[in-house]
């Protein structure tokens, strides 16, 4: 691949902003997406260039294919997600790939990898990564109160697949343990 020269901003507001910033440190022309609601939006002003996403609703800034197809136009070498958003996107960070740019963040691979928060533990530990004390995956709210038991309550019970909180639930005794298994959240 050729020396980077254009990036574009796969995110919005703060996010957005600290890429920006990061781009005109390195001398890279930044390209900032929005929709008509984000258009005096900071992130827009400070970027290179601003491109108008034609969706309006709140997937515009997930759209895979409208993405990319702004990238080709644009003659893109490189996409930064941020975090949220696409940033997990296994689908985005490949087809970024496939398309000949620079997916700014970990590879689809590792995202795979990590993207389940069992997963995640087991391979931190392999690597010898210090971890918080607590369990792998539990099938049910028996194992949940055995893990329990070893460990100090207050605990949290986390959906392996979860990510900014979702499917967390903080637990005060056994009967917390055996009512957030009774929501089906973690099943």
């Amino acid at each position: 691949m050729a020396r980077l020269q254009r990036v574009l901003i796969a995110n919005l507001g703060e996010i957005a902003v600290r890429c920006i910033r990061a781009c005109q440190a390195l001398s890279l022309t930044s390209v900032a997406l929005f929709t008509k609601a984000d258009s005096h939006a900071i992130h827009v002003r400070l970027a290179d260039v601003g491109i108008l996403l034609e969706d309006e609703c709140s997937d515009a800034y997930t759209d895979i294919k409208a993405i990319l197809k702004i990238c080709a136009e644009q003659c893109i070498d490189a996409a930064i997600p941020g975090y949220g958003f696409l940033s997990e996107n296994v689908e985005f960070a490949r087809r970024v790939n496939g398309a000949g740019m620079l997916f700014v963040g970990p590879d689809a691979d590792a995202i795979n990898a990590i993207g389940l928060k069992h997963t995640a533990r087991e391979l931190a530990i392999a690597a010898n990564v210090p971890v918080i004390k607590g369990s792998g995956l539990l099938k049910d709210a028996h194992e949940a109160l055995q893990e329990a038991s070893n460990l100090a309550f207050l605990i949290i019970i986390k959906a392996s697949g979860g990510g900014g909180g979702v499917g967390q639930q903080i637990c005060y005794s056994e009967t917390d343990v055996a009512s957030a298994f009774g929501d089906h959240k973690y099943q």
